[in-house]
Parts: C-alpha cells; sequence; structure tokens
C-alpha cells in the first residue's frame, strides 16, 4: 500500500511539473525579440517605445592578454506614454530590467571588439527580450 501511494505522489509531482513547464512556454511566446541599433526607437506596445540612446563596449578584445572580461553597458530610454524611463542594461549585472510593466532583458551585443578594431556605434546589433507583463 505505501508503495502505491508513493508511485502515485510521485505521478502527481512528474505531472504538476510538466504542467508548470507549459506555463512558462506559453510565458515565453508572449515575450518579443529585438534586433536594435543606437538612436531608433522601437515600438513594444500601443504607445510604448524602447530606444537604445547610447552603446558603451568595454569587453575584452579578441586577441588580448588580459584576465578581465569586460562588459557592453547600454543607456536606453522606455517611452510608456505615461513617462519616459531612462535606465542602463548590461552584458553583466543588470542584464534585465521591468519598468512601467515591460520585462527588458538584453540577450546579445554584436559584433565582439577586436584588438586594434575601431566600432563606431552603428557597426552594433543588439538583441533585447521585451516582454509586457500582466
Amino acid at each position: 500500500m505505501k508503495g502505491k501511494t508513493l508511485l502515485f505522489s510521485l505521478t502527481m509531482l512528474i505531472i504538476a511539473g510538466l504542467s508548470s513547464c507549459n506555463e512558462q512556454e506559453k510565458d515565453v511566446s508572449l515575450a518579443k525579440t529585438l534586433n536594435v541599433t543606437t538612436n531608433k526607437e522601437y515600438q513594444l506596445d500601443n504607445g510604448a517605445y524602447l530606444k537604445i540612446v547610447q552603446l558603451n563596449d568595454s569587453r575584452r578584445p579578441i586577441g588580448a592578454r588580459s584576465t578581465w572580461k569586460g562588459e557592453a553597458k547600454l543607456k536606453i530610454q522606455l517611452f510608456t506614454g505615461k513617462r519616459r524611463i531612462d535606465t542602463a542594461l548590461s552584458t553583466g549585472f543588470p542584464n534585465e530590467v521591468i519598468l512601467d510593466g515591460y520585462h527588458l532583458k538584453l540577450n546579445s551585443v554584436f559584433p565582439y571588439p577586436e584588438l586594434n578594431k575601431t566600432r563606431h556605434q552603428s557597426d552594433y546589433a543588439i538583441q533585447i527580450l521585451a516582454e509586457k507583463s500582466e
């Protein structure tokens, strides 16, 4: 009898775990992946916009001899219709933020710096995951 009860309990835990995975998958599907560059506005929702104001890339260049990894920092503005919010995202910390009901997460900044090669703001492709909280 104890074996059947234990088996039933384990089965219920597995079903509950699978159900929560499906909910997480649904939540992720509501998110929007934005491929952005600096100084352009990107629409998140009706009346909400995101703008990358500036990118400062201090990541260790490919070919450099250093133990410091570095980071790329973004100055961003979020316009929600109610107000403008200035904040920052980074490849280090913080790489995500929740503002006025929007969850923003920095996924990537390309290209990676190279030794003795100058990059301009317009050279970068930035990927941000944006999701409206319910």
